[in-house]
């Protein structure tokens, strides 16, 4: 008989060759430039880092990339913990300028998320323009792998930064790779996030299940040496449940007995007089009970490294002293949990567990006082090594990490660490400041006076972190018990804007009604309720309420003041007049350009954001430019804080009237997801009523109905669906599903006017005047022509008269109507307008080769299809060629980055210009180049210029 032996050992990779196959074939889309997402989920132990691990090994085979971090519970309380990790596993890894890149990306997370001494409001979103250059530069170089293991335990930024990443990087030589716990574990909401993410842009998932027992012996196999015999199979497979690491701690927990023997070439348990020696059967008892058969000062210094989670080499000092073992005794220690497979070694001269769950198990076991003794001397060596006033927002979490982990109820330096760590990130990162309040109000005594306080600031947190569910149900619980005064004022402000923007209307107007009379000042409120009023069909309603408001916003308070004007300028587009858009318009314009101090850098980019959307919404995109530059320059190049995704719509919208709709598809594909998992219903809806239209402006009808109907099946209010069903209807004609989509336009068109909403009455109209011109029947157009002329003099919208003009200059060949559009569309950059009234003035023979090849290549560059078809049609009659392509041939089709690439060069950037703005070698460009002249047939900068001006070359929009 031969025992064996315990030894260091590495579990198997057994049972997973599908799962294997799976994402090797993931990483060679992802190196045909088709990035590529998976999400690998399981019970704990049950492999999904194993899995990671032996597919990282085959991508470095294969050439690529690879960036890797691991998640921990200390992580879900600091802001970008494991965004910073998958940036450290790069450091010196890449060519000089790219480690550059990084580490400046390293360097500027660092300081926004620093001191929060000065100025308190910070307005600091993560780097993502920068980390999209640093990831392109990456895969120019080389396929590239970002994993994220443990993604359940990430902080909620980093995984929101990282999802982001995905939507972005649609076309580069990427893939996304996360792993999370598919069982009840606490952080359900971030792996249901991330799996509802990578679903919706096609992405993939991977489920592991336990293993069969064949497996299980197999697996038993590879860790002896030898096969095993009933016995030992069903005792490890019984106990196991089938989950890897749990089968693997059990023969480990046999082999440390010594009981696991080799007779005759098979593995068996040795026999003792009075029975096979017992294993406890509980998987969580099997690992402790490991770490307990280890000598009592090496499993102190485990008990020690779990209250760490991971040591660096600095802080062994401060495990040795604990542990009272001198650094002899402390290396053969740490040498003996490494090869017992109890750590395992990491970067820095650390130790980490060889498995989260063996440290997860080890400090749950640790009693009381022994973990706060521990805790708290990592406190002192961590007070020790700088001033309260130099921390950064970072160190003040891990300090009240540590300081909360060992706290009881009611201590009260704890409470107060953890409100001082979310104050210090509760505008940087408002998600992680929820979570530190919530750790606060767990350890307040029972009747507290303080929880009241702690829900108003963690409901304005969800608030501010775009969770208005959450908002909702933690403010009505502070308002039940908060005393009169600012901070009740503000948590009824949190509720009711939550309450809008996930579509509550009738909620939000029952709780202004009960609100406002105890409000200080409800000119917000009573704009919100109007607004509310308008989508329900109470128009007049809301008329009346807002009668005068306008007049009396300038007597708010600054936050106030922005509320209103915000909610008031939405009202005036949907059912008012584009004088009082104007109005809101230049007030903001005011607020933005206050150089007494009188507003705050918030107050200013909200009251932007704000201006933006209304802007866009009303067809003043010129002024929507504008405030646009603005915020950049205010928050420079920072993110916006997008309440209630607002910037989402906003963005997507002038992206599509300016002429980008690829554009405005990337970001409604990117950002839907995210917008809809928060709950924002409101502009949820807008951005897939957009898409819709864009569907049936490139040609893709059965896209649109697809998604039109989503709306239909989901929308609550009336003003919603009127419009959608507009969208549907036309769908229908298009498809040649209905004969009568006028007369329904019509009929929706009307209903709106007697409602009052006038953006449902001009698209449905515009709508019915489309599909009249497409049918070629001037004939029926007199009334929907009269009613747009109706709307245009009633409310005054500018882009409502400029597209009466467009559809006059195209149903009756109106050669003036034509040229007002030209002259509207090409002051506000409305590409859409421009290239359909130069098609109409090419139709009416007015310089018609001229017309028609700007409108083509207008047309070709949206990828919209049925004008492309209609302007081809007209250029084949009047014998149109293009540089000696037929009018019917088709434009070649760029990636975004090459797009991106081609405009550099139009713009008249030189090699070294461009490899600066894009952030890579002049060699890199120069070969990107080359590749683009090859696919284009191009011979130099100017012939690519040329062709994009003509549209010969064009985003790959219409190939989608």
């Amino acid at each position: 008989m031969t025992t064996v032996g315990l030894g260091p050992t590495a579990l198997p990779l057994i049972g997973r060759e599908r799962q294997v196959s799976e994402l090797v074939a993931m990483a060679k889309s992802a190196m045909r430039s088709e990035r590529q997402t998976c999400l690998i989920t399981g019970a704990a132990g049950i492999g999904k880092s194993r899995l990671i691990e032996e597919f990282l090994a085959m991508a470095r085979r294969f050439g690529m990339n690879v960036l890797v971090g691991r998640a921990m519970s200390v992580d879900a309380g600091i802001a970008y913990a494991s965004l910073r990790a998958i940036l450290e596993s790069a450091k010196d890894n890449y060519e000089p300028d790219v480690d550059k890149l990084g580490q400046e990306l390293l360097e500027q997370i660092d300081e926004a998320m620093g001191s929060p001494q000065a100025g308190g409001m910070s307005y600091f979103r993560p780097p993502s323009r920068e980390l999209v250059t640093y990831l392109e530069r990456l895969t120019s170089d080389a396929p590239t792998v970002v994993a994220l293991d443990d993604a359940h335990l990430a902080d909620e930024e980093s995984i929101k930064v990282l999802v982001r990443l995905a939507g972005r990087l649609e076309d580069r030589r990427i893939f996304f790779v996360m792993a999370a716990r598919g069982d009840g574990h606490e952080s359900v909401r971030t792996r249901r996030g991330i799996r509802h993410f990578i679903e919706a842009i096609g992405g993939h998932s991977v489920n592991l299940e336990p293993l069969d027992r064949a497996d299980i012996m197999a697996l038993i196999t590879e860790m002896v040496g030898a096969h095993p015999d009933e016995e030992l199979s069903d005792t490890v497979f019984q106990h196991s449940r089938g989950v890897p690491f749990f089968a693997q701690e059990h023969i480990l927990a046999l082999r440390q007995r010594g009981v696991l023997c080799v007779i005759g070439g098979r593995a068996r348990l040795a026999s003792y007089a009075d029975g096979s020696p017992s294993v406890a059967s509980n998987p969580t008892m099997v690992v402790l009970e490991r770490v307990a058969q280890q000598p009592p000062y090496a499993r102190e210094v485990a008990e020690i490294i779990s209250v760490f989670q991971r040591v660096v080499g600095t802080q062994i000092e401060l495990v040795k002293m604990l542990s009272g073992l001198d650094a002899d005794q402390m290396s053969v220690t740490l040498e003996k949990l490494v090869a017992d497979a109890i750590l395992v070694r990491t970067a820095n001269d650390g130790f980490e567990f060889s498995h989260p769950l063996i440290g997860e198990a080890v400090y749950q076991s640790l009693d009381d006082n022994f973990r706060q003794r521990v805790h708290n001397a990592i406190l002192v060596q961590l007070e020790s090594s700088s001033s309260v006033e130099e921390l950064s927002a970072s160190e003040i979490s891990l300090r009240a990490w540590h300081t909360v982990e060992s706290a009881q109820r009611g201590d009260q330096v704890a409470i107060r660490a953890a409100c001082r760590a979310a104050s210090a990130v509760r505008f940087s990162s408002p998600r992680i400041a929820a979570q530190w309040y919530q750790r606060a109000i767990d350890l307040l005594p029972d009747e507290s006076d303080m929880r009241a306080k702690l829900l108003a600031w963690q409901a304005a947190a969800f608030w501010r972190g775009s969770l208005p569910e959450r908002a909702i149900d933690v403010g009505l619980d502070a308002i039940s018990t908060l005393k009169p005064g600012y901070l009740a004022e503000r948590t009824r402000y949190a509720v009711l804007n939550a309450m809008y923007a996930m579509g509550k209307f009738e909620i939000t107007c029952d709780l202004v009604d009960e609100y406002a009379p105890v409000s200080s000042d409800a000119v917000p409120m009573h704009a919100l309720k109007s607004l509310a009023a308008s989508h329900l069909g109470r128009v007049q309603d809301a008329r009346a309420s807002v009668e005068g408001l306008l007049e009396k916003v300038s007597y708010s308070a600054p936050t106030n003041e922005v509320l209103a004007l915000t909610y008031l300028g939405q009202l005036e587009n949907g059912i008012g007049t584009y004088r009082k858009v104007a109005s809101v318009t230049n007030r903001i314009a005011d607020i933005a350009g206050d150089s007494r101090g009188q507003y705050h850098t918030n107050h200013k980019a909200t009251a932007l954001e704000a201006g933006l959307y209304i802007n866009v919404a009303a067809g003043n995109l010129r002024q929507a430019r504008i405030f646009r530059d603005q915020i950049d320059d205010l928050l420079d190049g920072r993110e916006s804080r997008n309440l209630g995704a607002q910037m989402s719509y906003a963005q997507a919208l002038l992206s599509y009237r300016t002429g980008s709709w690829y554009e405005a598809l990337r970001l409604i594909r990117s950002r839907l997801v995210d917008v809809e998992l928060s709950g924002f219903k409101v502009n949820a809806t807008l951005l897939k009523l957009l898409e819709s239209r864009i569907f049936l402006g490139v040609g893709r009808v059965a896209a649109a109905r697809q998604t039109i109907g989503d709306v239909l099946h989901n929308a609550e209010w009336s003003s919603v669906v009127e419009y959608a069903d507009a969208l549907r209807t036309r769908a229908q004609v298009i498809d040649q599903q209905v004969t009568d989509g006028a007369d329904r336009l019509l009929e929706i068109a009307q209903r709106a006017r007697d409602a009052g909403w006038n953006q449902v009455e001009y698209g449905a109209l515009d709508l019915c005047l489309d599909g009249l011109f497409d049918a070629g029947d001037p004939q029926s157009a007199a009334r929907p022509l009269r009613d747009l002329r109706s709307l245009a003099q009633r409310t005054g919208f500018p882009r409502f008269k400029a597209v009466l003009n467009l559809h006059e200059a195209l149903l009756n060949q109106n050669v003036s109507a034509a040229q007002r559009t030209l002259t509207y569309g090409e002051a506000q950059g409305d590409l859409v307008l421009v290239g359909q009234a130069r098609y109409a003035l090419a139709s009416a023979g007015v310089a018609t080769r001229r017309n028609l090849e700007r409108s083509l290549g207008i047309f070709e560059n949206l990828g919209a299809k049925p004008w492309l078809d209609r302007a081809e049609k007209l250029g084949a009659a009047v014998g149109l060629e293009r540089d000696g392509r037929a009018a019917g041939a088709r434009a070649i089709c760029l990636t975004e980055s090459e797009m991106r690439l081609a405009d550099l060069v139009r713009h008249g950037l030189t090699n070294q210009e461009i490899a600066a703005a894009l952030h890579y070698s002049r060699k890199t460009v120069e070969t990107y180049l080359t590749r683009l002249y090859r696919k284009t047939g191009l011979r130099s900068r100017v012939e690519l210029s040329l062709a994009l001006e003509r549209g010969d070359v064009q985003s790959r929009l219409v190939r989608n």
